[in-house]
């Protein structure tokens, strides 16, 4: 009886955390792990227990449902209109169809934040004669991006780059390791998205 009084109380204790996890300043693959995380705890608390393959079914489909409204219930105000969206079909999405269609969203909207910041970024920048080199790193006049000192350092400086007249970059580690990094992250990144989409297939 004392167990049953426990798990209980779990239970409660993890659709509570359920019913105020909000995405906020979490990626929607973060936010999507976090309510994984979530639902298997409850899972392991859940006590009843389908009798038939009836049961098992509409209690599956039950279950569903319930997550989709988790997922859908904390997402930032900005995917209001994807939620309603969904929400208004005449059957309810399977919770990987509600992720991957808010994921593409995300996407769709980063894909235009960055292009807008880009063109701010290149308006910004108003070189002092017409033909004059500006670089759009350090938005300072006379070099390239290619050259920049703050990103390359100062030529035949000890652990930076260096460049002959022919502009061709010779020693230093910066630049290799500079651009091993970057793939790195996007293929952890890519991993991640590609876990969670197996899970909620």
């Amino acid at each position: 009886m004392f167990l049953q009084k426990q798990n209980s109380a779990q239970a409660f204790e993890i659709r509570s955390q359920l019913r105020q996890l909000r995405q906020g300043d979490l990626s929607i693959t973060e936010y999507a792990i976090e309510l994984k995380c979530l639902w298997s705890e409850a899972d392991h608390y859940r006590t009843f227990v389908p009798q038939c393959s009836i049961d098992v079914d509409g209690f599956q489909k039950y279950l569903e449902e319930e997550q989709v409204q988790d997922f859908l219930y904390g997402l930032n105000p900005e995917y209001e209109s994807v939620r309603v969206q969904l929400l208004a079909r005449d059957i309810l999405p399977s919770l990987g169809q509600v992720f991957s269609t808010v994921l593409s969203e995300e996407t769709r909207r980063r894909v235009t934040s960055d292009s807008n910041s880009s063109v701010r970024s290149t308006l910004t920048v108003q070189p002092q004669q017409v033909g004059e080199k500006v670089c759009f790193h350090c938005k300072k006049p006379g070099h390239t991006k290619a050259f920049c000192w703050d990103l390359h350092g100062r030529p035949n400086q000890p652990g930076h780059s260096s460049w002959d007249r022919g502009g061709r970059r010779s020693g230093g580690r910066t630049g290799g390791q500079n651009h091993v990094r970057g793939p790195v992250q996007a293929n952890l990144s890519e991993e991640t998205e590609s876990a969670v989409h197996s899970l909620f297939a």
